[in-house]
């Protein structure tokens, strides 16, 4: 896999629950990293969030998803201009990461460079909750 859902705490660690937080009223919110190994492809990499199903988070109830590029090296999207954006698939194991190494312009196919890996992204997402009426 090309990107990685981490743990929020920058262990390195996989997603877990200490990474979510249920306590609004009607959300979940869910904070974690994305790790970046291998090779970008055109049009984005597939990004699974399937691991968030066994916290009980369904797809149906996906609300949205936010990425943020805190730095960490050189020449990241975040500060050369760029972004990330999460693309949602018809389910939360084929959605799509899309990187943009500048405005408007996507990264390149190849190996992920430096100002990729070395960067701090940090993925929120947020469900509705569950209620029994």
């Amino acid at each position: 896999m090309s990107v990685s859902l981490l743990s929020g705490d920058g262990s390195g660690a996989p997603v877990n629950q200490n990474d979510i937080d249920g306590s609004a009223n009607n959300f979940i919110f869910v904070q974690c990293r994305l790790g970046f190994t291998s090779n970008y492809a055109t049009n984005g990499d597939t990004l699974d969030l399937t691991p968030l199903a066994s916290f009980g988070l369904l797809f149906a109830n996906f609300i949205e998803a936010s990425i943020e590029s805190n730095g960490g090296a050189a020449g990241n999207p975040g500060l050369a201009g760029g972004n990330y954006q999460y693309l949602l698939g018809t389910t939360l194991a084929n959605g799509k990461l899309k990187i943009f190494a500048t405005a408007g312009t996507e990264l390149g196919a190849g190996a992920y460079p430096a100002s990729i890996t070395g960067d701090v992204v940090t993925l929120t997402l947020v469900f509705r909750k569950l209620r029994n009426y």
